[in-house]
């Protein structure tokens, strides 16, 4: 039998060899492949995460604002035919990055599941009170890598701001870590930022009770914005820090809650900056909005009037000519350490949130959740 030889770099190879090889490759490399479509299933509101789903294996990919993929993560039986994502095995000991990650877990009745937070002060005592002592892993606002890896989670969930924040996480995949990007606050709408509980449902095991969760939260916002009526008020947001005045832009999703509490921004005449989330606005146009606003929300770190006038002395001239305006605070849960249910417990349901804001416009305020007016 005449036996065909093949010549690579001075060297003989018989051609059979070569072709067994390859087709043993190709036989091994379509063994990795799904074998059937992976059917993607988009979120209702969110669009910085989707779930695909493939027989049974499912695959959860997480973007950054700009649509750029940040990772994909694979839960099931076939981790080998998705090479390329990171695969979640254990979920029994779960690390949190920030307080509204466990406001996401203690929903879905896994707050003893935290064997490490951020930090215990940011924490509300609704929260804490379903804790097992987990362990601070960012009580001075830098991550104690080995505090962490000591721990041993399962998974740590964080959220990065860009692509320049993911490296900083490397370790921590290398250790066997998966690290889930949680991008919530790059939403644009309160209800897309509430839908990442499917997320922390998925990831945990629990989507099906995360479903249900979110569509009563999606169904109160709702009849809150079926019963509107048509009262609206000038509304002026935030105060002075530093000499600068910032203010939410409208495809922001604080914007979105005031549009649909009827609450008209008094700050966006101004030519906007589409690309940005919120944006400065000088101190004298500040002053000029109040000035036509019916209300004022949101007031930095001020507790009375007083201290709002000492932030800016402007501001006296402006309540004196402007004696009709109502001043409100985001600070009626807040506790002597700091830590303030509006920030997380607002974000995992912000149907109590937009009923506050409802109430503000209609002037109904004994029975705020968040707010109180000061005087």
């Amino acid at each position: 039998m005449k036996i065909l030889f093949i010549y690579h770099n001075k060297y003989r190879i018989p051609l059979f060899l070569i072709l067994f090889f390859g087709i043993l490759g190709c036989q091994q490399k379509n063994q990795n492949q799904p074998s059937k479509k992976i059917n993607w299933i988009s979120a209702d509101y969110a669009k910085l995460f989707k779930i695909g789903i493939i027989e049974s294996d499912t695959l959860l990919k997480i973007f950054f604002v700009n649509g750029k993929e940040i990772a994909t993560y694979h839960l099931g039986d076939n981790p080998n035919s998705f090479p390329d994502a990171i695969h979640i095995n254990r979920k029994n000991k779960l690390a949190v990055s920030s307080s509204i990650f466990a406001r996401f877990l203690t929903e879905l009745d896994l707050g003893d599941s935290i064997v490490a937070i951020d930090n215990l002060n940011f924490l509300h005592s609704s929260i804490k009170g379903q804790l097992q002592n987990p362990i601070e892993i960012q009580p001075s606002g830098e991550l104690q890598l080995e505090t962490l890896i000591n721990c041993k989670p399962d998974v740590f969930f964080v959220y990065t701001l860009n692509a320049e924040g993911i490296p900083a996480f490397t370790r921590l995949q290398k250790k066997n870590i998966p690290v889930i990007y949680i991008q919530n606050h790059q939403e644009n709408h309160p209800l897309a930022r509430a839908e990442w509980i499917k997320v922390f449902g998925l990831i945990t095991d629990r989507l099906e009770r995360a479903n249900k969760i979110f569509k009563q939260v999606d169904s109160t916002y709702s009849s809150l914005l079926a019963k509107q009526n048509t009262q609206k008020s000038r509304t002026m947001i935030n105060a002075p820090y530093s000499g600068n005045w910032m203010v939410p832009n409208r495809n922001n999703y604080f914007s979105k809650l005031m549009v649909d509490a009827n609450l008209q921004c008094s700050w966006q005449e101004d030519k906007i900056k589409q690309e940005q989330l919120s944006y400065t606005i000088s101190l004298e146009s500040a002053m000029n909005y109040l000035l036509m606003s019916d209300i004022w929300i949101n007031v930095g770190s001020c507790k009375n009037i007083e201290s709002l006038i000492k932030s800016e002395s402007r501001i006296q001239r402006i309540l004196q000519a402007n004696t009709d305006l109502k001043i409100f605070q985001n600070n009626k849960q807040q506790e002597l350490s700091g830590a303030n249910s509006y920030w997380d417990l607002g974000s995992t349901h912000p149907e109590i949130l937009l009923k506050d804001l409802i109430n503000i416009n209609l002037g109904k305020t004994d029975s705020l959740h968040f707010y109180i007016q000061i005087r």
